[in-house]
């Protein structure tokens, strides 16, 4: 399969990176292993605990995580056996395509946040 990364800004020509690497140098591997990540969240979203969520979610903004053994751990944790096509939210009509982008990268955008968050050890039960 060709690569398809559309996870930015940055995407070459607008259309989205369609080489054997994006404009970041990720490689088309990873980028097929973030989608798969991102369906494994779509399809299990309401069995995952927040704190994994919101690690696997920042694992697939733009330049965060390269590394594909990482990202196949994830979607082992969260049971991502459950085929989930992406090409199924970039190929939807453009007014769709769009309010589904800005919902998916408005909650990766969070996702980065709350991960360093987290990480530095605040937390709210209220929020997550």
């Amino acid at each position: 399969m060709n690569m398809f990364c559309f996870q930015c800004e940055q995407t070459a020509g607008g259309r989205g990176c369609q080489n054997r690497a994006g404009v970041y140098g990720k490689p088309q591997d990873v980028a097929l292993l973030q989608d798969k990540l991102t369906g494994a969240l779509i399809t299990n979203a309401a069995n995952i605990p927040a704190e994994l969520i919101i690690g696997a979610l920042f694992a697939t903004v733009t330049n965060v995580n390269f590394g594909g053994r990482d990202i196949n751990a994830l979607i082992e944790k969260i049971g991502g056996d459950e085929p989930f096509d992406m090409h199924r939210i970039w190929a939807a009509q453009e007014d769709i395509r769009s309010l589904k982008s800005l919902i998916l990268f408005g909650i990766r955008g969070m996702a980065a946040y709350a991960h360093h968050a987290l990480a530095l050890g605040y937390a709210d039960g209220e929020v997550m």
